[in-house]
């Protein structure tokens, strides 16, 4: 009798740990257009997403094996990103170039910072997620950049698994893309207006 309870500790030990395993969210974020954002000149971009950080990794979970309990961005997230920003240039009224293509700007979006972090109290924990990117536009030997910031809070009882996980992570990102395709300083530049 004994030894099936000892199994049995270690069994809802083991399943408590897996509870908490590693985590890889994929970035899926949506953006909202306004069709009537773009200048009057038709700008053909080329467009390029680049993930600066120094690893995919974003943040833990928490819980008994918070050293092993990492949450990662999915090894796609450039592409995606990429695909839904040309996307939302395009659906505004500019003209995406294919790689390779001539071009009249180019439009580097860089993935500077993705942070979630968990503050673990009593009975509440809060998930907070972070995201910073970045533009730099070159156009006729000129350059504008820009850095757009965001913030998530949410309270939680009980640690979030995947889904609410990447829900999480993608309203931020969402966020700082919005501001990237709402940035009216950014369409003065790409339509070579003064600034």
């Amino acid at each position: 009798m004994r030894n099936i309870l000892n199994l049995l500790l270690v069994v809802a030990f083991n399943l408590t740990g897996c509870a908490l395993s590693p985590q890889t969210v994929v970035i899926n974020p949506d953006i909202q257009v306004d069709n009537n954002a773009a200048g009057t000149k038709v700008t053909r971009i080329n467009l390029e997403v680049v993930d600066k950080r120094s690893s995919n990794i974003i943040g833990q979970r928490g819980g008994v094996y918070e050293a092993t309990s990492h949450i990662s961005t999915d090894d796609n997230m450039t592409g995606t990103l990429q695909k839904k920003l040309a996307k939302a240039f395009t659906e505004i009224g500019y003209i995406v170039a294919a790689n390779g293509e001539a071009a009249d700007a180019g439009l580097t979006v860089e993935i500077s910072n993705i942070k979630y972090i968990a503050h673990s109290e009593k009975v509440i924990k809060s998930i907070e997620t972070k995201v910073e990117m970045r533009t730099i536009c070159r156009k006729n030997s000129q350059e504008y950049t820009g850095t757009y910031n965001a913030t998530r809070k949410k309270d939680v009882i009980t640690t979030p698994g995947i889904e609410e996980n990447e829900k999480l992570v993608n309203e931020a990102l969402a966020i700082v893309l919005q501001r990237i395709v709402k940035d009216d300083e950014l369409f003065a530049f790409l339509d070579g207006q003064n600034i």
